[in-house]
């Protein structure tokens, strides 16, 4: 591991001291990030609460909880339909928190480390051993909060929400905790595979972009639809704000789910749905606004095939990072290292796409999401494909583009190379005088 940029002396990055020590900073940082995202989720079901007053406070409260064990991927009972669709909006917020705490508890650490053996930049180990303390403790204390708020929940299946909490924790405090220590994780791999990760990103953000598209356009196209069902709610204004506040927080699910649907692997909102460029089949949906935006049930038009090019952008894109550093590559090598980089981002997209997925009750909307065996097939082939093709194109085009050796001129002598080096010729060797 190394810091990213140039070292810089004690002058740039004096040693200070820590604000805390490591230990009350990572269990601090674990408490913080959990009582943040609950107030947040606990504040919606507040504002759902006020317009109806049908149920206490303490009723709403519990609510609250409960969707917020839901964004740690544990399952939650509504009444007695089971909920296991996972908020991902609210999900990313968590993650973002723990990151920037963890990132925080383990700077701590790091100034501790520095004012004790002076103002040299620890080694690799030392930075390893500082950021596994910070995860171990603020995991630990996170997985700890989760299970003490399950307990108190009743309707949760505790042992999936504290499994996630903690797979969570340790993803993203390990990475704000090694931005806390300057180290950068990429530095692990060997040189040839440190342009993977950001080529796979690139991809991930392509799919999400055109998602975003594809989505936008449809809301657009059924706008009155839309606009019908927000006002056929009948909402107070507080209700109104936690209904869209509710969607927002799903919206990386519905992005996910274009995602798919832009891949011509499609999805489905419940026992026998099917949602595709190719065909439509819906039944009955539940009036939330967001769901006007589907598109009329039947054939699909042929034009939007074209949301095919996402993912071709999108795996064209990943070869063209994975293949930045590698301009001596041959036609063939550019070609199969693109390939590689355009079905391991198909991959993360399929493993992202079926997080996503769940069910909102027992009966007619179990199972939405993306059809993972269609996706399965349709991401790694598309981005694959076209990341090959790619490569290897980009490939040609640069050998056949490449710079030629000079010819010498005509009347011109062609000296050897030792000549050329300043050493003695061969005295039995005339010049070679090229004619015209």
């Amino acid at each position: 591991m190394r810091r990213p940029g140039p070292t810089a002396g004690a002058d740039e990055d004096p040693v200070t001291e820590p604000v805390l020590g490591w230990i009350p900073a990572a269990v601090g940082a674990a408490l913080v990030s959990a009582l943040a995202t609950w107030i947040l989720t606990a504040g919606v079901a507040i504002l759902g609460w006020l317009p109806g007053v049908t149920g206490s406070v303490g009723e709403t409260l519990a609510f609250g909880s409960r969707m917020w064990l839901l964004g740690h991927f544990g399952g939650i009972r509504v009444g007695a339909a089971p909920w296991t669709l996972v908020p991902l909006g609210l999900t990313l917020i968590i993650v973002i928190c723990l990151r920037a705490t963890a990132a925080f508890a383990a700077r701590q650490a790091y100034q501790a480390h520095r004012l004790r053996t002076g103002p040299a930049e620890p080694d690799g180990r030392t930075q390893v051993r500082l950021v596994g303390r910070v995860v171990a403790v603020q995991s630990g204390v996170y997985a700890l909060v989760v299970l003490a708020v399950g307990l108190s929940a009743p309707g949760t299946a505790i042992g999936r929400a504290v499994v996630g909490a903690l797979v969570l924790a340790v993803l993203a405090t390990a990475i704000g905790a090694l931005a806390g220590v300057r180290a950068r994780l990429v530095d692990l791999l060997p040189a040839w595979a440190r342009a993977v990760p950001r080529a796979v990103g690139t991809a991930q953000l392509v799919m999400l972009i055109g998602a975003a598209g594809a989505l936008a356009a449809t809301l657009l196209q059924q706008y009155e639809r839309v606009t019908a069902l927000s006002s056929s709610a009948g909402a107070p204004v507080t209700g109104v704000i936690a209904l869209t506040v509710l969607q927002l927080a799903y919206l990386p699910n519905l992005l996910l789910w274009t995602g798919s649907w832009t891949l011509a692997a499609g999805f489905t909102l419940g026992d026998g749905s099917l949602v595709s460029p190719v065909q439509t089949q819906l039944g009955l949906l539940p009036a939330i606004p967001v769901l006007g935006g589907l598109p009329a049930e039947g054939v699909g038009q042929r034009a939007l095939l074209c949301w095919l090019l996402v993912g071709v952008a999108a795996g064209v894109l990943a070869a063209v990072v994975v293949m930045r550093g590698r301009r001596a590559a041959r036609f063939e090598e550019r070609s199969l290292v693109g390939g590689l980089a355009g079905i391991l981002s198909g991959l993360v997209f399929v493993v992202l796409a079926l997080l996503s997925g769940g069910d909102l009750g027992s009966n007619r909307l179990t199972g939405l999401g993306p059809r993972p065996s269609e996706l399965f097939l349709m991401a790694p082939l598309v981005m694959g494909l076209s990341a090959m093709v790619a490569g290897m194109i980009g490939g040609l085009v640069r050998m056949v583009g490449g710079r030629k050796p000079d010819r010498p001129k005509p009347g011109t002598s062609r000296r050897t190379t030792k000549e050329r080096a300043g050493g003695d010729s061969d005295p039995d060797q005339e010049p070679t005088v090229v004619l015209d």
